[in-house]
């Protein structure tokens, strides 16, 4: 009966996959936003071209935790993105240096998995 069943019980590794390469495709056009930024931002762009290589170093792991970890950086991606452009537009960087911050915190998480 196990054998019969355990097709069904089986992770899917294609959505595993696919959360990564969400990240990096959504952090791929975040750091073009970025681009926009002027002079100042300098050590802000920095952090997100790090983060970049760090997402581009990220691999599926069959871990529930991780999935939840890869969950939670898309979503702060949408924000620290949402913050880039309110800083963009009104010249206003505390939302997106603390949702930078945050964004980088979920990055090493998920990548310390691996380790």
């Amino acid at each position: 009966m196990k054998k019969i069943l355990s097709p069904f019980f089986k992770k899917n590794k294609v959505t595993d996959l696919g959360l990564v390469c969400d990240i990096r495709s959504s952090i791929g056009n975040f750091s073009l936003k970025t681009t926009s930024l002027n002079n100042s931002y300098e050590a802000e762009k920095a952090v997100v071209s790090n983060l970049v290589n760090e997402a581009n170093g990220l691999f599926p792991l069959d871990n529930i935790n991780a999935v939840k970890l890869e969950q939670d950086i898309l979503i702060k991606l949408t924000e620290v993105s949402s913050a880039c452009d309110v800083l963009l537009s009104t010249g206003r960087a505390d939302e997106f240096k603390k949702q930078l911050t945050s964004l980088e915190t979920l990055i090493r998480q998920r990548k310390a998995m691996a380790d």
